[in-house]
């Protein structure tokens, strides 16, 4: 047990502490050294920031090889943890809060750092991680709205307005047609009628 409650020790086993070390400044979530004489990194800072490096060192301290991205992206964490799953499905996707499990598969970690998602990927999966992070979500496209026209004006736009062969045109011409010539007697003069005694 560390004396220090601010201090936490890892020993890893399949990198250097070296190298831990240089991801750890990379990665910005917090500072460690290497105690001398000693494959041993002494995590120093707060308690979240001391367990945010400790995910990262399970994730990193394996015999494949990880690289850490900062990447512009249009979505925040949760958002972005979803994408990536939706993109890739092999990938065990999490975030610093709920990492993925160590036999999950590949594994990949997701987190907000200063307006950009921080990320840490096997380097044989950086550039299409890089990627879909910086894509985003495809949008959704709209669905276009079914627009029902009555039936008699589809009739009319199917056979034209102007169709002789059209029924409701040819019934309104008739009706038409009687009523001129109803029209037409009505103006024609009187014939004068003879009347008895008149000659």
């Amino acid at each position: 047990m560390n004396a220090n409650p601010n201090l936490s020790s890892y020993n890893p086993k399949h990198i250097t502490a070296n190298k831990a070390r240089h991801m750890i400044k990379q990665s910005t979530l917090g500072t460690a050294s290497i105690m001398p004489g000693a494959n041993t990194l002494l995590i120093t800072g707060t308690a979240v920031q001391r367990k945010n490096v400790l995910t990262l060192l399970d994730l990193i301290d394996s015999t494949q090889e990880y690289k850490i991205l900062f990447v512009d992206s249009p979505q925040g964490v949760a958002d972005s943890v979803k994408t990536l799953k939706d993109t890739y499905t092999q990938l065990s996707v999490g975030s610093m809060a709920a990492p993925p499990a160590k036999a999950s598969g590949i594994r990949v970690i997701l987190e907000a750092i200063d307006s950009r998602i921080f990320a840490v990927a096997p380097s044989l999966w950086a550039d299409r991680v890089k990627a879909a992070l910086a894509h985003g979500a495809a949008p959704v496209k709209p669905v276009a709205a079914k627009v029902f026209t009555p039936l008699v004006t589809q009739r009319f736009a199917s056979t034209g307005a102007n169709d002789p062969s059209d029924e409701p045109t040819t019934i309104i011409r008739e009706n038409l047609g009687r009523l001129s010539d109803t029209t037409r007697l009505a103006q024609i003069d009187p014939v004068p009628v003879a009347r008895e005694g008149s000659h």
